[in-house]
Parts: structure tokens; sequence; C-alpha cells
């Protein structure tokens, strides 16, 4: 029995322990990648509760509109006591009543100056601007999962780089072994690529550890436990490219004139911005209002009783319009009326920086797009050089024709090259990431 258990325990201890596994092996694609960090991102999340802030308040003014309601009951219970005179006469007196009282009563504001108008405008213009801003925060955001996912494999074609290379040099060692053991090379020559290899080592570990960094910043932007190990499937992570897809997309590209003008079209952060200066010429309104009159109509309905049953028998309603117009408030309205225009004026100034920032940004994009398909052209260009470089280097030093430095500097210059392929094949594509996010285009 006591052996039982201790099965029973070891069972159910190694259930979660499956899960974790099984968790910890879990592959995530790129578009669930996505769909995990607009869910779980904070910027995101603060976007939602704003817009949600916003359309509360759109509410809210739409209620200026309407008339209040309210509705009123009461008891009161009076016992005085006490002695009065008549004719100089003392005379004991008891006054003890109870009343009961019911009420309805209503106002609404018919003209306010147009401040209820202002107000409308002004809350549904800063909902617009909130929604603008998510949707402008949701595209930014997909935009660095785009970053973070294409790090991570392209530290993982780096460490692909930094193994082949280790395995290079190995395999040059071995053959540096052998040639020292018949006499044909110097023992210089081993304790040299010894120490070659023992840098590729280093280089490969180093390697590994920016690929683990990669994949933890990435889990830890997605919201989930960076703790926990995740897979990342590479279906959609191009890793090449060839001349004919890159001339395609510089060409889809080529207007720069036509990319500011869709800037300006469509990007939500620029629509956002002018739905806030939309808001605040609301504002201004608003703030006038306060110099006209105001106009309200009153009306209460009522009944009273001594008891409940006859409360019936005493009813009352009156109604009234009322009209008020301010004279003189301390200078607050002329307050108020300077600090929303001194607000219109701060977001038209933002609004044009925002434009000709988004101009300026549109056309530093389109040069790094033009440069990342020359860094393209001259690495794959270089990698053929340097393999060659490289093959004749190894030749002529097994010939004895050549240095073993002239090797090592032939293949150093190989694996920079094969690394500086890989990291303008990332940079071509995160550029046109980055342009299409900056031009307003669908990212996924």
């Amino acid at each position: 029995m006591k052996h039982l258990v201790y099965l029973i325990v070891f069972v159910l201890g190694i259930i979660p322990s499956a899960d974790l596994v099984s968790q910890s092996q879990k592959t995530i694609t790129l578009r669930e990648a996505i769909s995990l960090a607009l869910e779980n991102n904070y910027m995101v999340t603060r976007s939602e509760a704003r817009v949600e802030s916003e359309r509360a308040n759109v509410a809210s003014s739409y209620g200026n509109f309407l008339p209040n309601l309210n509705v009123s009951a009461g008891y009161r219970h009076s016992d005085s006591r006490g002695i009065r005179y008549i004719q100089g006469e003392p005379i004991g007196v008891a006054d003890v009543f109870t009343t009961y009282s019911s009420g309805i009563s209503s106002s609404i504001v018919l003209f306010d100056g147009l401040a209820n108008v202002g107000n409308l405008n002004q809350s549904q213009y800063s909902r617009a601007s909130a929604e603008y801003s998510l949707v402008n925060t949701q595209r930014a955001v997909i935009t660095q999962v785009y970053t973070r996912y294409f790090e991570v494999f392209r530290r993982q074609e780096l460490l692909r780089v930094s193994n082949e290379n280790l395995l290079r040099s190995k395999a040059q060692l071995e053959r540096i072994v052998e040639s020292n053991r018949v006499g044909a090379v110097p023992i210089v020559d081993v304790y040299r690529q010894q120490v070659v290899v023992g840098n590729d080592e280093l280089a490969l570990i180093q390697a590994e550890q920016n690929l683990a960094n990669a994949k933890a910043d990435l889990t830890f932007f997605l919201g989930l436990n960076p703790i926990q190990e995740y897979t990342y499937d590479a279906a959609g992570v191009p890793s090449s490219i060839n001349e004919a897809e890159m001339r395609n997309m510089l060409q889809r590209y080529r207007d720069i004139e036509m990319l500011q003008d869709q800037t300006l079209r469509t990007r939500q952060d620029i629509q956002a911005s002018q739905q806030r200066v939309y808001a605040a010429e609301s504002g201004v309104t608003r703030a006038r209002g306060s110099y006209w009159p105001t106009v309200a109509l009153n009306a209460n309905y009522g009944l009273t009783g001594t008891e409940l049953s006859n409360m019936n028998d005493s009813r009352s309603f009156n109604y009234n319009l009322s009209f008020s117009i301010p004279i003189f408030q301390r200078f607050q309205r002329n307050n108020q009326v300077q600090q929303a225009r001194v607000q219109l004026r701060q977001f038209e100034i933002e609004h044009n920086e925002l434009r000709n920032q988004a101009l300026l940004d549109i056309r530093k994009a389109h040069l790094d797009l033009e440069a990342s398909a020359k860094r393209v052209d001259v690495s794959k260009q270089n990698i053929v050089a340097a393999r060659e470089e490289q093959r004749l280097a190894e030749e002529r030093y097994n010939l004895g024709a050549g240095t073993l430095l002239d090797l090592i500097i032939a293949n150093a210059n190989l694996a920079q090259a094969e690394s500086n392929n890989v990291d303008a094949i990332f940079g071509f594509y995160l550029s046109v990431r980055q342009l299409d996010f900056l031009i307003g285009e669908e990212l996924y």
C-alpha cells in the first residue's frame, strides 16, 4: 500500500512537468506573435483604455442636450409643546403633525451659447483622435514584432555562419597538425591555428548567446514568460533574396513624391493629430459660450398630505423659464477663452511638425531602402570574391607557396563577408517593413 501511494504521488508530479515540457516546445508563428503582441502589449491596452474613456465622454456630451429628471419623497413629523398666552392667560399648547410628500422635477437647457455643441464636437473629435492613435499604436507594435522576429532569425543565420567558420577552422587545424607530423609545416603554424580555432569557438559561444537574447527579447515583448522556452516558425521570414524580387520592391517604392502624398493621407498618427486640432477648435467654441446668456426650462410636480392615503388631495405643478446672462465673472471667461486658443495653437504647431517629420522620415526611409539594396549587391559580390580568395589561399598554403597568415586572413574575410550578407538581406526586408509602416500600408 505504501509503495502504491508513492507511485501515485510520482505520477501526479510528472503530469505538470509534462505540461511544462510541452509548453516549452510550443512553436509560435509570425502571425501568432503579432496577435499575442496586440493582445498583451501595454501600449495597446493603454490606448484601448483611452478610447473607452473618450467614448464615455461622447455619451456624457450627448446628455447635455437632454432634460434631467429627479424624483423625491419625504416624511416629516413635528411635535411642539409649550405655553401660549391669550389675553394674558397662559394656555398649554401641543402642536403635533405628520406630513408626507413626493415630487418629480425636470429641467432642460434650451440655449447656453452653443457651449454644449462645442463640448459635443470636442468629445467626438477627441474620440476620433484616440481611435486613430490606437490604430497607429497597433501598427507600431506590429512593426516592432517584425523587427524582433526578424532579429531572431538574423541571429540564427549568424550562428550558422559562425558554426561553419569554426568547422572550417577545425578542418584546417587537422590538416596542419598532419602536415606538421610529416615535417611539412612548422609547429608554430599548429599553435597559431589553435588560437584561431579558440577564437572561432568564442565567436560561436557569443553567437549562441546573441540568439538566446534575441529570443528572450521577443518573448518578453509578446507578453509571455521570458523564462519559458519557445520556438519560432521561420515561415514568412526570408533568409535570401534574388535580384528580380529586390528590383520589383525598389520599383514599387521608386516615386518619393507619391510616397509622401500617401503618407499624409493615410498615416494614423497624422490623422489623430488633425482630430486633436479640430477638438481644440471646438474647445474655443465651448469657451466662448460663456459670453452668451443661458436659457433653461424648469418644471416640477408635487403631492403632500398628512396621510399616505390623502396625498393626492394636495397637488401642485409649476414651471418657469429662466434667463441668465453673466455680467462679470472676475475675468474667468476671458481666461478660459485665451487658454482654449493657446491650446489650439499648440496643437496646430504640433500637427505641422508631425507632418514635416513624417515627410522627412519617408525621405530617410527611401534613402535607407536604396542603400540597403546596394548593400545586398555588394555583399553578394564580396562573398564570391571572399570564397575564391579563401580557396586560393588554402591551395597555396597546402602547396607550400603561401603562409598561414594569408589563409587566416582569407578565412576571416570569408566569415565577415557571409555575416555582412546576412545583415544586408535582413536589413533590406526591415527597411521595406519600416517604409510600409511610414506610408500607412497594411502590415500583415
